[in-house]
Order: structure tokens, then C-alpha cells, then sequence
């Protein structure tokens, strides 16, 4: 299926799954186990899966204000998420990222599968969620991850 695009194997390795040529069954779509979800999927099949998964698992933020971060609540965060993450095998599309410093406030983005392996820190630190940020740095999560931005 040479018409995949960047962005579509992007959005699917965000989401914790690729897309793997077999040869003339053509392409799989496998989940973070290697299990084969679908075999031979059309750009819409994934257009429409990929929806699907964003939506039912969202991205959550955690603002940080600039008197918080001086009483460290950002290295904090970052170290214990980092600390989790690394427990957990260090899972490709488990990463946060940060975005720009503005408006007093530092804003820190879990993917989803990240928001799936933190949940009681995003409670602590009231996390909401939130739209798949752009223009963002990876502060903790495997090299792939950094690539999909």
C-alpha cells in the first residue's frame, strides 16, 4: 500500500500500533503485542481506525505555572513519570513532551498510552484532556516517539 503516508504511520505509531509488509497478504495492522488487528487495511479502514482510537483515548496536559516550577513541581513530575516509565519497559508511545514556556505557564503533554500508564499522577496534578499538541519537545519516551513529531 505504497499511497501510506508519513503522517497516517505517525498517528498509528502514537497510538502504540504499526503497520508491518507481509509480503502478498500485503500489510497488517499490529497492535503493541505484534497481534494483527487487520490484514490489507484501505487508507479509509485506517483513516477511520485511527479516529476512532484518538478519540476514545485522548492526550491530557498538565499546566505548570512559573511559581510552581520554582518550587519544583515540573522536575517532579518529569522524574516520576520518567521513573514509571522506565518500570514499564520503557513503552514506545508512552512518551510526554513539553511545549513552549508563555503566558506564565509551562505545559506538559501525555500521549495517550503515557496518560494510560499514569493515571494517578495526571489526577495529582489535575491534568485535562487534550488535543495532540504540536511544536512540542519529548522529554521522556523511547526514539520512536521523538520521530513522530
Amino acid at each position: 500500500m505504497a499511497e501510506i503516508t508519513e503522517a497516517l504511520a505517525r498517528r498509528l505509531r502514537l497510538l502504540g500500533y504499526t503497520l508491518e509488509a507481509r509480503g502478498l497478504r500485503g500489510w497488517e495492522l499490529l497492535d503493541a503485542q505484534n497481534h494483527c488487528i487487520t490484514t490489507a487495511p484501505t487508507l479509509e479502514v485506517l483513516d477511520h481506525f485511527i479516529r476512532d482510537e484518538e478519540a476514545r483515548r485522548p492526550w491530557h496536559k498538565v499546566q505548570i505555572s512559573r511559581d510552581n516550577m520554582q518550587l519544583g513541581a515540573f522536575q517532579n513530575l518529569t522524574s516520576r513519570y520518567s521513573k514509571m516509565w522506565v518500570e514499564a519497559g520503557g513503552p514506545v508511545s508512552a512518551a510526554t513532551y513539553s511545549g513552549p514556556f508563555k503566558a506564565g505557564s509551562l505545559t506538559v503533554f501525555f500521549s495517550p498510552k503515557a496518560s494510560e500508564l499514569a493515571p494517578a499522577l495526571l489526577r495529582e496534578y489535575d491534568a485535562q484532556p487534550c488535543e495532540q499538541p504540536t511544536g512540542v519537545s519529548m522529554l521522556v519516551g523511547d526514539q520512536a516517539d521523538r520521530l513522530a513529531f
